[in-house]
């Protein structure tokens, strides 16, 4: 695994703000570019999985 441990940090940072505060807010701008990088990053199963939770 040779991945740099700032995107991780940003994957996880982005996941926890989806989980907690947008759970409340109907849409909101970061939304968007969270699931962006989701899906550019993680892969669509990642970002299904996601909405799934959601």
């Amino acid at each position: 695994m040779n991945y740099p441990p700032p995107v991780l940090d940003v994957k996880l940072s982005c996941t926890v703000f989806l989980h907690t505060v947008l759970f409340s807010i109907p849409y909101f701008n970061v939304d968007g570019l969270c699931s962006f990088y989701l899906i550019h990053f993680m892969g669509p199963s990642a970002y299904g999985d996601l909405l799934f939770v959601k």
